[in-house]
């Protein structure tokens, strides 16, 4: 709270050692050290931040698990933002690429973004009661400047929407959190290319 009243999402380091906050308030990324790898408690904050002045709403953030690379939602401007870091993990080294993808023709204040991880495929969350999850296709791996829409996408449980979105490593589950229901939803991927009902195959 000393940095930002209105925390949106959180991201750690893949070892446990660093974890970043994205506040709403300031429209920031905030960075954090763990003594104790992936224990809270033994946390403290760097001095470093990084502003996220392209959007005046900022509610999701994925970082590429090398840490020189990091991406953010902005639902204010239905739009996913793209930036590098030129020391892994480091937020005093990070500069906007001036590189974004607008997602407005699909998504409504959009909520959440994941990547699969060889940066080939965008996934979009859309929060509400006609949320969905909606599926991107990069030509250039990790670029969104080269995203297009896959005309793909599929209802989230219940007509619940989601706040929130997770996609395991391997690409066979995803998982949404509901602030609606006060659920956290759990899908299994298709064993074929396209959605069927709350599913997806992530090739």
């Amino acid at each position: 709270s000393a940095q930002d009243n209105s925390a949106r999402h959180v991201w750690f380091k893949d070892d446990g050692t660093k974890m970043f906050v994205l506040g709403n308030q300031n429209t920031k990324l905030y960075q954090y050290s763990l003594s104790t790898a992936w224990n809270v408690s033994t946390a403290t904050y760097d001095s470093v931040s990084f502003d996220i002045t392209q959007d005046g709403s900022t509610v999701a953030a994925y970082f590429r698990a090398d840490g020189l690379k990091f991406y953010v939602t902005g639902n204010l401007n239905d739009t996913i933002y793209q930036y590098s870091m030129s020391s892994a993990w480091d937020l005093s080294t990070a500069s906007y690429d001036s590189v974004s993808y607008s997602v407005t023709a699909q998504a409504s204040s959009p909520i959440g973004v994941w990547f699969k991880d060889d940066g080939t495929k965008m996934f979009v969350l859309e929060p509400g009661t006609t949320g969905k999850l909606f599926q991107y296709s990069l030509s250039t791996a990790w670029d969104v400047s080269t995203a297009t829409y896959d005309s793909v996408s599929a209802d989230i449980e219940g007509g619940t929407g989601g706040t929130g979105l997770f996609i395991r490593d391997d690409g066979e589950k995803l998982y949404t959190v509901s602030n609606a229901t006060d659920r956290v939803y759990q899908y299994s991927m298709a064993a074929a290319g396209g959605w069927t009902t709350g599913m997806i195959r992530i090739a």
